[in-house]
């Protein structure tokens, strides 16, 4: 089970990496001067509330996931509104290096428009099936435990196996070599 403090630090440690990364691109988009380089460290600089944003939709999601059943409802939300902007950030990245083909950039544009709408629901289906699914796997009676000879052969074996394995180190530390 995953801790809320897990989630904020693990989510924050991506958000770091990102900006580091940036910062990294935007030093060396100054010393090189490379036309696609340019490209890409602007398209990340003019981005960055949307990563942050997105960033921000995914970690309130994780940490809804985390609650028990009437609360964690609205993980699924806060996963299709991070979808929405996850599409956003690469369509304004491939129409960075679409620009020169129209008829490459309007395909691309048909596909993230569809992709807005469908993605979306598909993440709340599959969160909504996902609680659900886990609150019938809780909701199971306790299967109760089997007793030894009753086909539990594989346990059993495994049990006189450790067994002799464990005389076996009793033994070795018992025995003390003599100083000669």
């Amino acid at each position: 089970m995953k801790s809320a403090f897990g989630i904020i630090i693990g989510k924050i440690i991506g958000l770091m990496c990102f900006l580091i990364m940036l910062a990294i691109l935007n030093i060396a988009n100054a010393m090189v001067q490379n036309i696609i380089l340019g490209l890409i460290t602007g398209y990340l600089n003019s981005s960055l509330m949307i990563v942050v944003i997105f960033s921000i939709l995914f970690l309130l999601a994780e940490l809804f996931s985390i609650f028990s059943f009437p609360f964690n409802l609205i993980y699924p939300i806060f996963n299709a509104l991070a979808s929405v902007y996850v599409i956003m950030f690469l369509w304004g990245f491939v129409t960075l290096f679409a620009f020169q083909a129209e008829a490459i950039n309007t395909v691309f544009e048909r596909i993230a428009t569809v992709s807005l709408f469908i993605v979306p629901i598909i993440v709340l289906v599959v969160g909504y099936v996902n609680i659900f699914l886990k609150r019938t796997e809780i909701e199971k009676p306790i299967e109760k435990e089997k007793k030894p000879g009753k086909g539990n052969i594989g346990e059993e074996l495994e049990g006189l196996i450790l067994d002799i394995i464990r005389k076996m180190r009793k033994g070795l530390k018992e025995e003390k070599p003599s100083a000669k």
